[in-house]
């Protein structure tokens, strides 16, 4: 479809949309890491219109190409975290039958599980710093002496920040 559809992206988007609502799990989970991948791509490949874009206010985003950066980030987000939920499930469903379509890399015991899959695509991620390139004021930051106290007294203490989306 990539080389046969105008606009593939956009319409790939929105079919796998349509088709969560219809899936069990695990393909649900499956569904949504591969969908926040595609807002990924689409993010990586419109980067150069979204810097330049402003928040809107009561405004109805139903096309992606009104969307800003932190929506793109916030739906991303929202889609990998629900790839993941299903913890406990995730962790039994072995990945052998779905091997048709997963590059196995170089050593199955790394990842045995689907969860394994999914959170290392999460991951992944998560671990850009580009989502947080536009940081607010109040940005999370540890200056709190305790950050470097022994492992038991640090992991007893609580660093409060008024930012709930950083990933720090």
């Amino acid at each position: 479809q990539q080389y046969n559809r105008e606009n593939n992206l956009l319409l790939s988007i929105k079919d796998i949309e349509k088709d969560i609502t219809m899936q069990n799990e695990p393909a649900a989970s499956m569904l949504n890491s591969l969908l926040a991948g595609l807002y990924w791509q689409y993010f990586q490949e419109n980067r150069w219109k979204l810097y330049g874009r402003t928040n809107t206010v009561d405004f109805k985003k139903d096309d992606i190409a009104t969307w800003t950066m932190e929506d793109l980030h916030q739906k991303i987000s929202e889609l990998y975290l629900a790839s993941i939920k299903k913890e406990a499930l995730l962790k039994q469903t072995r990945l052998e039958p779905y091997d048709a379509i997963i590059i196995k890399g170089n050593s199955r015991s790394l990842r045995p599980t689907l969860y394994d899959l999914l959170a290392h695509r999460a991951l992944e991620y998560f671990t850009n710093n580009e989502r947080d390139i536009k940081k607010p004021a109040y940005a999370f930051e540890i200056s709190q002496a305790e950050a470097f106290a022994p492992a038991a007294t640090f992991v007893k203490q609580t660093f409060p920040t008024k930012e709930s989306l950083s990933l720090e």
